[in-house]
């Protein structure tokens, strides 16, 4: 059994080892029914077969648009998912009302909000007693606000069953930092399909204050922004303790991340400063070998007085494997909005882990993994 831990998926040399380890344990039972071994038999067979589940999916993906999760399993033949549609005031409310929930007990307030959408999928399953990792396609969703829901039962049971969750957003919103001064912080809203940056948004910043009568941190807004014609807007550097998040919306998104921004003001020596920063973005976190990832960037220059976009400047993109040996290279140029777009195939061969993409002043990580694709079944939308 302890053998079983060296099973790699690039081979089959030890995949069947934990089957093995069962059938043994099996004989052994059957063999010796009255045997006072026959207990730590019984709970070595439950280690083998444990279910196990989890659920990866972008935290942000575009709206009334399909997109990808990776499911990684064990002894999971089949998945129930809910996609549970909320809003950040409902989950924060639910966090501050002073309950302490167990995961049974999110579940199933969870399992009481409304439904946005409900499936199965079949996963591939040989019967080897390992962990697997497959894609499954998920749904298209509303912009909006969501938690999604996967369980090896269709009551989302944990006893003796899986359950795994995993909140999303859909929208077309980009957020990204563009520079901290020494008295303000500037950020930038860009549509997230095509880069352009996105004026007249609203963003309202709210930081944590602590509450005395109820002996916690409570969410306080305290400024709103506009972002102006090149999608941006300013905050007010403050004490160095501040820390804040972003609440971004229009008519029709919103986006409201729980990631914190950093409030202190900047101490930076010297005198016209200036450096060029690409921020990349990649359509997934997870690829298979042979795989195409798409990515964009946009080019930022930076100098003590004012950031601006590189617009028209050549850039170098290259593609790094797992051992940082350069795979493949395009020649891009940054657009009217200082981006630039290009996609990449991945090596069908060779080692799994961490690759990345790099130009001359940025760089962005993703993983390359050996998985299966699984398909959804009685798919509804509600």
């Amino acid at each position: 059994f302890s053998e079983s831990s060296n099973y790699s998926l690039d081979g089959e040399a030890h995949k069947w080892d934990r089957k093995t380890a069962f059938d043994i344990l099996q004989k052994a039972i059957d063999r010796f029914p009255g045997s006072s071994h026959v207990h730590n038999c019984n709970v070595l067979q439950d280690q083998i077969k444990a279910k196990q589940l989890s659920l990866e999916l972008e935290q942000v993906n575009l709206p009334n648009a399909p997109f990808r999760a990776l499911v990684r399993y064990q002894n999971v033949p089949k998945v129930y998912l809910k996609i549970i549609s909320l809003t950040p005031e409902e989950l924060q409310q639910k966090r501050d009302s002073g309950e302490r929930l167990n995961q049974e007990g999110w579940i199933n307030w969870y399992l009481s909000k409304t439904v946005a959408a409900s499936w199965t999928v079949e996963l591939p399953d040989d019967g080897d007693y390992h962990s697997h990792s497959v894609e499954i396609v998920m749904p298209e969703l509303k912009n909006g606000f969501y938690m999604a829901l996967m369980g090896t039962t269709p009551e989302f049971s944990i006893n003796k069953e899986a359950v795994a969750t995993a909140p999303v957003w859909a929208s077309r919103f980009g957020l990204f930092q563009k520079s901290s001064q020494k008295d303000k912080h500037r950020f930038i809203i860009v549509d997230r399909d095509s880069g352009k940056p996105l004026p007249g948004i609203t963003a309202k910043l709210w930081k944590q204050n602590y509450d005395q009568t109820k002996r916690g941190q409570k969410m306080v807004l305290f400024s709103t922004k506009k972002t102006d014609r090149n999608g941006e807007f300013t905050v007010k550097a403050g004490s160095r303790a501040d820390r804040f998040r972003i609440d971004l919306q229009s008519n029709n998104d919103r986006l409201f991340l729980e990631d914190f921004y950093n409030n202190s003001k900047q101490y930076r020596g010297g005198n016209n400063r200036r450096y060029n920063s690409t921020h990349f973005f990649t359509d997934r976190s997870i690829y298979r070998p042979g795989q195409t990832v798409f990515f964009k960037g946009i080019v930022i220059v930076y100098t003590d007085q004012q950031p601006s976009i590189a617009k028209k400047r050549s850039s170098t993109v290259q593609l790094f494997d797992v051992n940082h040996q350069k795979v493949s290279e395009l020649q891009l140029q940054t657009n009217e909005y200082g981006t630039f777009s290009g996609q990449f195939v991945l090596p069908s061969s060779g080692l799994n882990g961490q690759m990345h993409i790099r130009n001359e002043n940025g760089s962005v990580y993703f993983s390359m993994e050996e998985y299966k694709q699984a398909f959804a079944t009685n798919w509804t939308i509600l």
